[in-house]
């Protein structure tokens, strides 16, 4: 059943002067509006028809030059205000939307000025030959997708992020004949305010980019030692032990990992470990993601014609897999900013 809004005030549904509206419009206006669109281009404008017997039916007014947006986006908004959808997040499958990570922190120059010149110029053509990318005033806005497997939906991340690829126009390298990937497709428009760059085709080799060299290489050494105490039945226990420990220290943002899932996944356990390392390091240094580029992606190669590229990503916003009817959650770093903005 559509949401009726019948919770909301609309009393004053069309957005005029921000210091002379009602409350939801004022709180949309200040809150939520991206600030380019404060901007007395896109002002919009008292809307003639505006009956206030009959707020319903109302149209929002709008210059020419914003098109239809006020109109489109109203709804979304509403929908995430109102009770039944808390949570589920503005118009997006399951993706972490652009009105929603527009409130975060954004770093000053999305392209580092601690990358190489070279790697400046092949990050700036990696971007223009991603399709949909796009650097705006607000961040990186680009489409994005991921398979996984139907049992995942929902559930606590194992690797500190959830995993993307950009939206290319052909099968996902991810399919379900390889073990990362599965046949349930999330796709959707997600906007990234403070990415870390990673030359490189794989999130995994960003390692050495985040931590100093020693530290890394001890990062993983540990990694492949539980990997064979809990693969040797004589050591399993103390293996499991020392996860936890590692866990507790590296990625203290996640629970530990379930016996289920030890048992199960064994030949996970490494790669999930040295992710969720990554991950809850860059999310200490205030990054939202890792997204790497290359030259010559080898995943897409044939597809980009050997052109600069855009490759993996890792959403460290996202504490659940997303499911298929919506929903997402946010690491409390993230998600207390959204609380406040909503009054909790």
């Amino acid at each position: 059943m559509a949401d009726d809004y019948s919770d909301l005030d609309l009393s004053n549904p069309t957005p005029v002067d921000p210091n002379n509206q009602g409350p939801v419009n004022k709180f949309l206006y200040n809150n939520l509006v991206p600030e380019y669109l404060k901007s007395e281009f896109y002002k919009p404008h008292i809307n003639p028809d505006y009956d206030p017997k009959n707020p319903s039916k109302a149209k929002l007014g709008y210059t020419p030059g914003t098109s239809d947006f006020a109109a489109k986006a109203l709804p979304d908004v509403l929908s995430w205000l109102s009770p039944a959808a808390k949570g589920a997040g503005l118009a997006s499958k399951a993706i972490v939307p652009p009105l929603i990570a527009a409130k975060f922190p954004r770093i000053k120059d999305l392209i580092p000025k601690t990358l190489s010149q070279d790697n400046r110029l092949l990050l700036k053509e990696a971007i223009k030959n991603t399709p949909g990318a796009q650097l705006t005033s607000e961040g990186l806005s680009m489409p994005v997708r991921r398979q996984q497997q139907p049992s995942q939906a929902g559930k606590i991340v194992n690797s500190g992020g959830v995993f993307y690829e950009p939206k290319y126009d052909s099968p996902s390298i991810y399919g379900d004949d390889i073990p990362w990937g599965g046949p349930q497709q999330i796709e959707g428009h997600t906007l990234f305010r403070n990415p870390r760059f990673v030359s490189h085709d794989f999130v995994h080799h960003s390692g050495p980019n985040l931590f100093h060299p020693d530290e890394w290489e001890g990062i993983e050494n540990q990694a492949s030692e539980i990997d064979s105490l809990l693969n040797d039945p004589k050591s399993h226990n103390l293996g499991r032990s020392e996860l936890d420990a590692f866990r507790k220290s590296y990625s203290p943002d996640l629970p530990p990992l379930s016996k289920e899932l030890v048992h199960q996944h064994s030949s996970y356990i490494w790669p999930w470990n040295t992710e969720a390392a990554i991950a809850q390091k860059a999310r200490d240094l205030g990054h939202d993601s890792i997204i790497t580029f290359s030259e010559e992606h080898p995943s897409y190669e044939e597809l980009q014609q050997g052109k600069p590229s855009l490759g993996e990503i890792l959403d460290v916003r996202e504490r659940r897999y997303p499911t298929p009817t919506g929903k997402f959650s946010l690491f409390p770093q993230y998600q207390s900013i959204i609380d406040k903005l909503k009054g909790q």
